[in-house]
């Protein structure tokens, strides 16, 4: 059976009916009928919000509950203080540092592994923009290591960066399998 990761970016497409809500809801339905297996990444709770909140995930949960995604799986990410939920992340290891390392590489070769210095001390409404950016690009590294430490197949998301004629290869290379576009998930039905 094949198995499906939708990153953050499918969550806010449905919420937003975006274009690849359709298709997003037709691999739902699919997962439903038990023909793929369609996964979220657990670190989209730690996203911060239009209303530049961080959710707790209590109500992440309530947030899938009411876009009827949540009878997915949620895939956990590494334990980081001050932007994953202990109960929804897993204790490291040396490869597990790696992996991300790695991807982060890749992704975001000329950025920061770690915050800026002393933000995660402040207050989130006192955290500058680059702390954001920075966290932004942390819930993306661990969304594909999510999907990467859980085997799965098919990586999907609007964000073009993974897709990224440069990245593509390397991140095929460390385990992404396919990485695909969310509007064109509805064709990931019929190759199943």
């Amino acid at each position: 059976m094949l198995r499906l990761t939708l990153d953050t970016n499918a969550i806010v497409a449905i919420e937003e009916d975006r274009p690849a809500a359709s298709a997003i809801r037709q691999l739902v339905n699919a997962h439903a009928q038990g023909r793929i297996d369609v996964a979220l990444v657990a670190i989209s709770a730690s996203e911060k919000q239009r209303a530049g909140e961080i959710e707790n995930f209590g109500i992440f949960r309530e947030r899938l509950a009411r876009l009827k995604l949540d009878h997915l799986s949620l895939l956990m990410p590494i334990a980081y203080f001050d932007l994953t939920f202990w109960d929804w992340s897993f204790f490291s290891n040396e490869a597990m540092i790696e992996l991300e390392t790695k991807i982060h590489g890749v992704l975001f070769p000329n950025k920061a592994l770690l915050p800026p210095e002393g933000t995660p001390q402040l207050p989130c409404d006192q955290r500058p923009d680059e702390y954001w950016k920075w966290r932004n690009r942390k819930c993306d590294v661990l969304a594909l290591w999510s999907h990467i430490y859980a085997g799965r197949d098919v990586f999907l998301t609007s964000d073009a960066n993974f897709r990224k004629v440069t990245k593509l290869p390397a991140l095929i290379a460390l385990g992404a399998g396919r990485i695909e576009d969310l509007a064109d998930a509805h064709a990931l039905i019929t190759d199943s």
